[in-house]
């Protein structure tokens, strides 16, 4: 009889044991950088107009978009030609 009681007090003792270690938090693990890669802004490109008696106007150079529409204002686009120009009229409604 006491071998047994011996015997359950020892298998108490480590199951305590056991349990105890499970609640062991882990060490904390060291933070690592966030790296990000951004990629840098193209000025350049084509912009085409077209009507329906066909292409009014194109254009490829450098482009200033000051609004790109994705705050949900207006998008605004500006071009400077430099150089010659030629002047484009469009009835209104077109």
């Amino acid at each position: 009889m006491k071998k047994r009681i011996g015997a359950i007090i020892v298998t108490m003792v480590l199951i305590a044991g056991v349990v105890s270690c499970e609640n062991v938090p882990e060490k904390p693990k060291k933070a690592e950088p966030v790296i990000v890669h951004t990629t840098t802004r193209c000025t350049t490109g084509t912009i085409k107009v077209y009507a329906e008696e066909g292409k009014v106007f194109d254009y490829s150079g450098e482009i200033d978009v000051e609004n790109s529409g994705w705050n949900g204002k207006p998008i605004r686009i500006v071009v400077h030609v430099e150089g010659e120009s030629e002047e484009i009229s469009m009835e209104e409604g077109n």
